[in-house]
């Protein structure tokens, strides 16, 4: 029997941090049972760890975890299967060139880190007091939060043509992820298949920094209320996370 699996971005998709109950109790159920007939769940997040743990708590045991928009890939006793680096002197550079205008963290050793604390980062922060301290951090990506969708396009463009040979930059509505080049939820895909006995892996997700994770699974699965072109690039639109498991678990073996 193939071992199948399930990745699913976590804000906006299996987390509802808005709401007061931040986890759907149809997700929750689907997950377990999914879990129960054999088969595998985790996340794929442009989070650290500590911020997947901090709120899921003991409410989904998690098979594998793909964090930092695919820095990181974790599995399920979170034993490192790869990681990927931004260099000090990169992550200095484009700190310092957008603190002035937006809120600039800086993920590490799965842990956020800044010079100041941002209370428009939904994650504890720990202060740095000098930049010499990044020497000794894994840094595996930076967030920036813009002020709009647009300006956040434009953040992207920016990155890219100024670090071509350094970053990936992926724009989650009004925020910018950026990590090592080579590195993204869909090449993380690949790498977690290659390290486990999943043969069809599926992803779900609701922005546009799940367009590689979309584009490279077996099968995926977006929102209605999804922005129009991830919509195009899913097999299927759903309402929650259960109703993907549910269409999963239909599948021929």
């Amino acid at each position: 029997m193939n071992m199948i699996g399930l990745a699913s971005d976590f804000d906006g998709t299996l987390f509802h941090g808005k709401q007061n109950d931040v986890f759907l109790s149809c997700d929750l159920t689907a997950i377990q049972r999914f879990q129960q007939n054999g088969n595998l769940f985790g996340v794929c997040t442009g989070r650290p760890l500590h911020a997947i743990l901090d709120v899921t708590l003991d409410r989904i045991s998690y098979d594998f975890y793909i964090l930092s928009s695919g820095a990181v890939v974790l599995d399920r006793e979170k034993n490192i299967l790869f990681q990927k680096c931004l260099t000090p002197a990169v992550t200095e550079a484009i700190f310092v060139l957008y603190q002035n205008q937006f809120s600039v963290v800086i993920q590490g050793d799965n842990k956020v880190y800044s010079f100041q604390k941002s209370n428009d980062m939904p994650t504890k922060q720990k202060i740095l007091a000098s930049f010499d301290e990044l020497n000794s951090i894994h840094i595996y990506g930076i967030s920036i939060m813009c002020n709009s969708d647009e300006q956040a396009r434009l953040v992207c463009q920016q990155l890219q043509q100024r670090f071509p040979d350094d970053i990936e930059a992926f724009q989650n509505l009004h925020y910018v992820d950026i990590v090592s080049k080579g590195c993204s939820k869909g090449a993380a895909m690949d790498i977690l298949k290659q390290h486990s006995q999943i043969s069809f892996l599926g992803g779900i997700g609701d922005s546009y920094n799940d367009e590689p994770m979309l584009k490279q699974a077996d099968i995926s699965f977006t929102f209605h209320h999804s922005p129009a072109q991830i919509q195009q690039l899913s097999n299927y639109l759903v309402d929650s996370v259960a109703e993907a498991i549910h269409i999963m678990e239909g599948l021929p073996d």
